[in-house]
């Protein structure tokens, strides 16, 4: 069974866990579609820039294809997005549209998912373990738990191979697959049960 975390952010990420060996074994950077807005000649004409649409779509199709992922062996759990405090329209608008992109990437690629505030994952996920999720510093958080958990991926993935600063994406997106495999581990046989009607449904529920 896989579980594929997806942080939909502007510098977001994407990363799979398999369940059996409990290892990520696929990750990619993944920078939302940008939507940046042009006055063009100062017109007052605005457009919608959006870039990285189809190199986040063909690598994704590339891990798809790779591990054969479909309805049945994996799931998907995606950040939900929502609004902040004192947050401008265009960056609230930004955030929406990446969540949007993700969304329909899933709907058309027939992969079920399931979306999380990042006030619930991150609060179930790092309790006991410092913080409640919500302080200053979350980001090192993320990196760190995903560092403890897969060292092998922290070796070759949080870094993007490069020296600098740990992606806190890729740990976003590594932490929100295992939150995934504790929430929602029984999935294969929660199928049976409860149907493709359910699984379709992106409401979170928990896992019964």
């Amino acid at each position: 069974m896989y579980y594929l975390g997806i942080d939909p952010g502007k510098k977001g990420a994407w990363a799979l866990l398999d369940s059996t060996s409990m290892k990520i074994v696929d990750w990619q950077a993944a920078d939302c579609p940008d939507v940046g807005w042009i006055d063009r000649n100062h017109r007052g004409y605005w457009a919608y820039r959006v870039r990285g649409w189809h190199s986040m779509h063909e690598s994704l199709a590339l891990t798809v294809q790779k591990f054969d992922l479909k309805p049945g062996n994996v799931l998907v759990l995606i950040e939900q997005q929502g609004t902040r405090p004192k947050e401008g329209r265009v960056s609230a608008f930004t955030g929406g549209f990446g969540f949007g992109v993700w969304l329909g990437l899933m709907g058309g690629m027939g992969l079920p998912y399931r979306c999380a505030l990042p006030s619930l994952w991150k609060t179930e996920l790092f309790r006991g373990i410092g913080g409640n999720g919500k302080e200053p510093g979350q980001k090192e958080r993320s990196i760190r738990h995903a560092a403890e958990m897969f060292p092998e991926f922290a070796e070759e993935g949080l870094t993007l191979g490069r020296r600098h600063s740990p992606h806190d994406g890729l740990a976003d997106a590594a932490c929100l697959a295992l939150w995934a495999h504790k929430q929602y581990g029984r999935w294969p046989d929660m199928l049976d049960q409860i149907g493709e009607e359910w699984a379709s449904d992106p409401r979170p529920r928990g896992s019964g």
